[in-house]
């Protein structure tokens, strides 16, 4: 778990500030599942900062089952978005950071996370998002995401 979180702190300053997008917080709801030899599913919400470039630094936190018992997953990632300005259209986006998975009744464990993503129009304010990794088993993920759009410059 500490190596993971090194390499997230390493990674934030290649998400370093370029003139695409002004900063701001992004909001999203959707759902997760990484399967492994016990596959967690559940509901997740998320809270993102983008820096005012193609970085974005990402936190989700999930409810749902591990295995068959009541469990929960958190998430912290940096993010590196190819065109965070589109309007249209799909964009992708790479990720590293790390998971932490816990259950009723068994010790939570730490997982380095690698992701890869596409959003729907990265510069608007609503679009939808699906991912697909790595983090304590073959992870996906699906939503919605709204974010606070950049305001015209005059």
């Amino acid at each position: 778990m500490r190596n993971a979180l090194t390499a997230l702190l390493l990674l934030a300053p290649v998400a370093a500030p370029a003139q695409q997008r002004q900063p701001g917080l992004e909001a999203s709801v959707g759902g997760v599942a990484a399967f492994a030899r016990r596959t967690f599913a559940g509901g997740a919400l998320g809270l993102a900062w983008r820096g005012g470039g193609q970085g974005r630094a990402a936190v989700t936190v999930a409810g749902g089952v591990l295995g068959s018992d009541p469990g929960a997953r958190l998430e912290a990632s940096a993010q590196f978005l190819v065109n965070p300005a589109a309007r249209s259209g799909a964009t992708l986006y790479g990720a590293l950071g790390a998971a932490y998975v816990v259950a009723r009744g068994s010790a939570g464990a730490g997982y380095v996370l690698i992701l890869v993503g596409a959003e729907r129009a990265a510069g608007r304010g609503v679009g939808w998002f699906v991912e697909a990794g790595l983090g304590g088993g073959a992870r996906i993920a699906a939503g919605v995401r709204a974010r606070r759009p950049p305001r015209a410059r005059g």
